[in-house]
């Protein structure tokens, strides 16, 4: 990938028009299997025309950001350089345009030859192209992250940002500019652990966000086993098998600026689950998140809220805890979507090469059933490793799909299977509507025939044109913006969702929307797939008809509101008990 002259960047959209125009957890490595495909640079497979229309294109470089990840790698081989790479998008000057924030992980504590370089901020321009605004943005945090997580934790209607870090995470306050203040140790944000992903949801619904952090392993350097590729002298990385695992931390918002640390009285310590990725969904739709966690060889867990941020752990009741053998697999990325059109939130997660990716259906009782190879989603993804993952409907064609970032954690991997690669192509699924699910990467642009070392992927509308594009954060490399250019099947309704009683994001609320004789479900979340934060708006395609018949939204605070013949082509903010506030045209 190369770099571009910020002064000769063209808008955004000539330049992937140009684009399409000019290119028409960690187990042994002996048990993998097979060539995870695909090959880079100018030996990439032709791109053959895809007949679900679905395509993506890399505009990255050309659109100015030209950053690279840089995980400090040492002879010692640490397994956190190779579990790093976040980033997301977020509006951070409150203009309506997606900015982009990576997190970087060049300092390794206590030891010296790290760049010095910390987490940086691009800011999109007006004619979206992106500028290197790091510089006295307050952003530029120089511990060795992880993941980002942003959200308007004070309720002052800008975004907050919560890094996090191998060593003490980084809170930042937006002062209402787009500049950021330093706020953790006075916010007790400070926690010393691995902390990968972070949830903020309202988990006592008293319209304050609280904040959920995911704890990776109990990691010391100073006592690193000794770890070789087998059969050989080789350093390689260790297995997360050989540490202990770490408590996650939940921090109670008390509206003032501060948290409390309450994970011991609210029941989500003593798992000590080796977690990655973490998401929020509300079961039984009683009116309080739960929160579901991706964990690496341990349990996946399901923390049931019972009120007040009480939880009780019930991933074995619910069947999502281990895999359908009855095996804890090596949970990394995760995300949720209706993916069968039931009106009930089924889950997906990621997992290690030769575990197969995992699809959890929801049944009618709450409870879930893996529906991974039935659904296709399974046999497909045996040769990868799989990281960051989100469901999105990439051709608004009304029913999710599904895009997952692969890359092995072990650079070393070929040498103990040479039918496996460090780097790996990405996987793109297509939803038929009833969940089933078709590989369609081959046929879905040049990105599919490359190598890459996925780690976070984070999904947002950075053009403004109504559909979801792709920011994919690899470790140790460039990261890949991709432009959504598939063909749409008709119009979009995208929603903007502000609350008053709620927490001022409206993460919590659940919306439904009637278009013809189609339902469907969504709700506002504040984290999923890995390490990563995104755009929240929900989008609704419209498919044949202009608008949405009806929008009903169930706001946090427990209030209702009810929205009738809502027009499509532009993004519409709805302000909780005020009804539609702005309409903003689509690009």
């Amino acid at each position: 990938m190369t770099t571009t002259d910020r002064s000769g960047l063209r808008p955004v959209a000539t330049i992937a028009l140009a684009l399409i125009a000019a290119t028409a957890g960690c187990r042994d490595a002996a048990r993998e299997p097979a060539d995870p495909g695909g090959t880079s640079g100018p030996d990439a497979p032709a791109d053959p025309a895809s007949e679900a229309g679905l395509r993506f294109v890399d505009v990255a470089a050309a659109v100015g950001i030209d950053w690279r990840h840089d995980p400090a790698l040492s002879p010692e081989k640490h397994l956190p350089e190779t579990m790093a790479g976040g980033g997301g998008f977020v509006d951070v000057d409150g203009d309506g345009r997606l900015d982009v924030v990576l997190v970087q992980s060049a300092n390794f504590p206590g030891r010296d030859g790290g760049s010095g370089a910390g987490n940086a901020l691009f800011r999109q321009t007006e004619d979206g192209s992106f500028v290197d605004a790091s510089d006295g943005s307050g952003l530029d945090d120089v511990g060795y992250g992880m993941g980002l997580a942003a959200a308007d934790a004070d309720g002052d209607g800008d975004p907050d940002v919560l890094f996090t870090n191998y060593g003490p995470n980084a809170f930042r306050v937006n002062r209402g500019d787009g500049t950021f203040e330093d706020r953790t140790e006075a916010a007790g944000l400070d926690d010393p652990g691995w902390s990968t992903s972070a949830a903020w949801f309202d988990g006592d619904r008293d319209g304050d966000l609280d904040l959920y952090v995911v704890n990776y392993l109990e990691y010391d350097p100073a006592a690193l086993p000794d770890c070789f590729v087998p059969g050989t002298r080789t350093r390689s990385t260790c297995s997360p098998k050989l540490f202990e695992g770490a408590d996650d931390v939940l921090y109670r918002n008390r509206g003032d600026g501060t948290f409390e640390d309450v994970g011991r009285a609210a029941g989500i310590v003593g798992f000590r689950g080796k977690g990655l990725g973490v998401t929020v969904l509300d079961l039984g739709e009683d009116g309080d998140d739960d929160l579901i966690v991706a964990n690496d060889t341990t349990p996946t867990l399901l923390f049931e809220n019972a009120g007040d941020l009480r939880f009780t752990e019930a991933g074995l009741r619910y069947g999502i805890a281990y895999s359908e053998d009855g095996v804890a697999r090596a949970g990394m990325g995760i995300d949720r979507a209706d993916v069968d059109g039931d009106g009930r939130t089924d889950v997906f997660v990621t997992n290690f090469t030769a575990e197969v990716n995992a699809l959890y259906t929801q049944r009618g009782d709450g409870t879930f059933t893996e529906w991974s190879r039935p659904a296709g989603l399974g046999t497909p993804s045996y040769p990868y490793l799989g990281f960051g993952a989100v469901f999105l409907d990439a051709e608004l064609d009304g029913d999710p799909d599904v895009f997952v970032a692969n890359g092995h954690v072990l650079d070393t991997a070929a040498l103990s299977n040479k039918a496996t690669t460090y780097e790996q192509r990405p996987l793109l699924f297509r939803n038929d509507g009833a969940g089933r699910f078709e590989d369609v990467s081959a046929a879905s642009g040049p990105v599919f025939g490359g190598r890459w070392v996925g780690r976070a992927l984070a999904a947002g509308d950075f053009d403004e044109d109504g559909d979801e594009d792709l920011l994919l954060v690899q470790v140790g490399r460039p990261p890949l913006l991709l432009r959504n250019e598939s063909r749409p099947a008709g119009p979009v309704l995208v929603l903007r969702l502000v609350g008053s009683a709620s927490n001022r994001d409206a993460i919590g609320a659940r919306v439904r929307v009637s278009v013809g004789g189609r339902k469907s479900v969504a709700d506002v979340v504040s984290t999923r797939s890995y390490l990563a934060t995104h755009d929240r708006r929900l989008r609704v395609a419209l498919v044949d008809r202009p608008f949405a018949d009806r929008v009903e939204i169930a706001w946090p605070s427990g209030a209702r509101e009810v929205l009738d013949d809502v027009r499509g082509g532009a993004v519409v903010t709805v302000e909780e008990g005020k009804g539609i506030v702005a309409t903003t045209p689509l690009r």
